[in-house]
């Protein structure tokens, strides 16, 4: 079999985290020849490629909001694929559209939870658009979200995606930003459970996560930024579990949930590559997904370089005999 192409897109950022020299090395020593894509020229003039692999969300969800430039980005990697339908790409634009809208996304896993046997769910949420007090108080009444809950901007994507705010009462909606998606708060005993995917392979990884909460009506909202409280080894007042009566200790989550879920979400968004946020529920036990990106760091993952390159040339392998 003749060696393959692959083209690819990367952040200075991204590249820097997921050690690019590694993934190239790794995907030479199986015969893929990787090319850095110019997104500012035309495709055909950097062709063929046998697969592009690439992080483009923040210019997907630019282009959305109208930006012209993300806009000619995006079409270019689109018109490409599709002027080269037998060629693989990780992940499609049309799919990954699908993560840049909170509330969309969480309807699709919502509908997606249907099939994972009763043992997940997706915590109760809705979209607020504007600041009318009223009208917000009746449509987080109307979608079951209750307190404390979550406040997380549309938008997934960009420079102020994971900037987010824990509000305890009706008061704290005075005290938000909008628009936003709102989400019933789930006690989970500061334990976060990050999926990181490969296919249907997924990689489990252990993160601290926001202390138990409750709902009170004195309480102030408390602004976050959900990367920060979230990284490993974090060491935050948020993440500081205090020690009371409904405090118990979770039983670590089931493989064969985590993998139906993977799965079940996989499926539902066309994804190939993503991160599954999953916490416990402190009181029922059931799993509760908070969140799906993406093309993660894949931090904690061992030998991640390795895994990607094997999974890379797994999927052109197949798609070879395919079309053949």
């Amino acid at each position: 079999m003749t060696s393959k192409r692959l083209g690819y897109w990367l952040s200075l950022k991204k590249s820097r985290k997921l050690s690019l020299p590694d993934i190239e090395a790794s995907l030479r020593s199986r015969d893929v020849e990787p090319v850095k894509i110019d997104l500012e020229k035309p495709l055909a003039d950097q062709g063929p490629f046998d697969c592009i692999l690439h992080k483009l969300t923040d210019y997907i969800a630019q282009a959305e909001s109208g930006d012209q430039e993300a806009e000619f980005i995006i079409s270019n990697v689109q018109e490409y694929s599709k002027q080269h339908p037998a060629m693989l790409v990780i992940d499609s634009i049309d799919c990954l559209r699908l993560l840049i809208n909170r509330f969309k996304t969480y309807g699709m896993i919502d509908s997606a939870t249907e099939f994972m046997q009763g043992t997940t769910f997706v915590p109760k949420f809705v979209a607020l658009v504007s600041n009318d007090f009223n009208t917000n108080l009746k449509l987080l009444h109307d979608a079951g979200v209750t307190f404390p809950a979550v406040c997380k901007p549309v938008v997934a994507h960009g420079e102020n995606a994971h900037q987010m705010t824990l509000i305890f009462n009706e008061k704290g909606l005075h005290e938000i930003a909008f628009p936003c998606v709102v989400q019933s708060f789930i006690n989970h005993n500061a334990v976060l459970y990050k999926l990181f995917t490969l296919g249907e392979k997924y990689f489990l990884i252990e993160r601290p996560s926001i202390k138990n909460f409750h709902k009170c009506e004195e309480h102030a909202p408390i602004h976050f930024d959900g990367n920060e409280v979230s990284k490993a080894n974090s060491i935050n007042i948020l993440t500081v579990q205090e020690n009371s009566v409904e405090d118990r200790s979770i039983p670590k989550p089931h493989h064969e949930v985590l993998q139906l879920i993977v799965r079940e979400i996989g499926k539902a968004m066309g994804l190939r590559l993503f991160g599954v946020d999953v916490v416990v529920d402190a009181v029922s036990g059931r799993y509760a997904i908070v969140d799906v990106n993406a093309f993660p760091g894949y931090d904690g993952v061992t030998d991640f370089s390795e895994l990607l390159a094997d999974y890379i040339k797994q999927e052109l392998d197949n798609q070879f005999c395919q079309t053949s």
